[in-house]
């Protein structure tokens, strides 16, 4: 277990997959973060206001966030376009596994941050400004002249 003074009789961890419900990770932490007891007569967040607990839960969320959005294919290839999942797994675990993973790509174009992603975004922005035409872009800025007494001051002089 990772935290042991956070779970001192190594119940309520996250990551159990045990459960008796289907309880998604995400909603998991949630509960640990709001969770709260009396000590010494105050309310204490133990989980909320330890250093490093959500840092932890942040990544834990993130990756398994990866791990179901992204995706993995084959790439095209007309002469492969035939084979079943066995013969794949069959070519995963052969001695030819490194011309197998050649042909293997992982699709990630769906998690944000990621180089796929940004291009996605740019080819969607393309697509648009093709369809509909350059797009215009307007600023307004307000520096709240009355509520700011050295700005005031500045334009009174």
């Amino acid at each position: 277990m990772a935290f042991p003074t956070l779970f001192p009789d190594c119940k309520g961890d996250p990551t159990n997959q045990r459960l008796l419900r289907d309880v998604p990770l995400q909603e998991r932490i949630k509960h640990l973060l709001k969770f709260a007891e009396i000590i010494d007569g105050k309310w204490v967040h133990r989980f909320a206001n330890h250093p490093r607990f959500s840092y932890w839960a942040f990544n834990m969320i993130q990756r398994k966030t990866i791990l179901q959005q992204s995706g993995i294919f084959l790439k095209q290839n007309p002469g492969e376009a035939h084979l079943t999942i066995h013969e794949l797994r069959e070519m995963a675990t052969s001695n030819n596994a490194n011309v197998f993973m050649s042909e293997v790509s992982r699709y990630v174009g769906n998690i944000a941050g990621t180089k796929a992603y940004w291009n996605k975004v740019r080819e969607e922005l393309k697509a648009i400004i093709s369809n509909v035409g350059t797009l215009t872009l307007f600023f307004t800025f307000s520096s709240a002249d009355m509520h700011w007494p050295e700005l005031h001051a500045l334009f009174k002089a």
